[in-house]
């Protein structure tokens, strides 16, 4: 019986692990536009958006999310700073992979992370 609870145990902490990263990836955003094309929304030097940094990554986040080599995205805050960027995660950095990165998104910075390659982990039968 002991054997069935951790195994039912391990299925739920495998759920919440996929529930997180869910959270996460759909929290992010990106353009597939190269940057030498991209127009950033205007803002004025040290002006805030206006636009919900969420909101932005929602409506970018399928494009980001099928580029070759995103792993995932999120909201990160500057320790300095406390302005709000999205984070890309990537598994690895290429040269073809900075090119598809916008540097920004409707007036957010865009930060890429290398985190390395982001599975899910199947449950064991034990």
């Amino acid at each position: 019986m002991e054997a069935k609870q951790t195994a039912m145990w391990f299925q739920y902490a495998s759920l919440l692990v996929v529930l997180v990263i869910g959270i996460v990836i759909g929290r992010c955003t990106l353009s597939l536009t190269p940057k030498a094309t991209q127009v950033p929304t205007p803002s004025k030097e040290g002006e805030m958006p206006t636009v919900d940094i969420f909101r932005v990554m929602e409506i970018y986040q399928d494009e980001l999310m099928d580029i070759p080599g995103v792993v995932g995205v999120g909201i990160g805050q500057s320790e300095t700073t406390g302005e709000r960027f999205i984070s890309v995660f990537v598994d690895e950095m290429t040269p073809e992979l900075q090119d598809l990165l916008p540097t920004e998104l409707e007036g957010f910075e865009v930060k890429p992370q290398v985190t390395g390659p982001i599975q899910i982990q199947e449950p064991s039968n034990q």
